[in-house]
């Protein structure tokens, strides 16, 4: 490589640099909604099936309503801070890995990045996935549903228990919160799954 094709090789490295300290920092971030998400989901739970507090009935029912959207939102932040991380790591193996190594094969068969694309990574990729689906029930799908199970608790059957509701749109609109980012946290799996490039519509997730 001449004078420039050296300046230009470092430039992608240092933006390789930059991308990978945003992908840490991302990864960081998701570990804290988890927590976070968990952590109110556990307080809220455990207030609203406290008896020894001294709350009321409509206390602790106003508790449960208020699980679902909070742990649904927390995971909607979730989805969206994942579906950032593979746009950074699709750019880096279709974008910055094909330049840098396009620039290498004029002295070296030597590629870069190769890391990205191996089966070492791949076969540690599809255990880290599983354990993420296990994660993210958990921290932002299981809370919402036991809260809204437990609304109906007492009334004998479900159907006696969706009539006895005092919110019954929130308690719908809770369900579909729940489904909703659900369905998107699938959306984001197939696409990653699937290599598929990040498309403008679904990158607004």
């Amino acid at each position: 490589m001449n004078h420039t094709d050296d300046l230009i090789f470092q430039a992608l490295m240092e933006e390789f640099k930059s991308l990978r300290a945003e992908v840490l920092e991302r990864l960081k971030i998701r570990h804290q909604q988890m927590s976070v998400s968990l952590a109110i989901a556990g307080a809220t739970l455990s207030f609203a099936l406290s008896g020894s507090l001294g709350q009321s009935e409509s206390q602790r029912s106003l508790a449960l309503y208020i699980v679902a959207p909070i742990t649904s939102a927390m995971g909607g932040l979730w989805v969206t801070n994942s579906w950032s991380i593979y746009r950074i790591h699709y750019y880096i193996i279709e974008v910055l890995a094909a330049r840098a190594n396009a620039m290498l094969q004029t002295n070296s068969q030597t590629g870069v990045f190769g890391w990205e694309t191996s089966l070492q990574r791949s076969s540690k990729v599809i255990l880290v996935s599983w354990m993420e689906r296990v994660f993210f029930c958990v921290s932002f799908i299981l809370p919402g549903v036991i809260s809204q199970l437990l609304l109906l608790e007492g009334h004998g059957d479900p159907v006696a228990g969706l009539s006895a509701l005092r919110f019954p749109l929130l308690y719908a609109g809770n369900w579909l919160s729940i489904l909703g980012v659900f369905v998107v946290a699938l959306i984001h799996r197939i696409a990653h799954r699937r290599r598929e490039p990040p498309r403008k519509l679904v990158s607004l997730l």
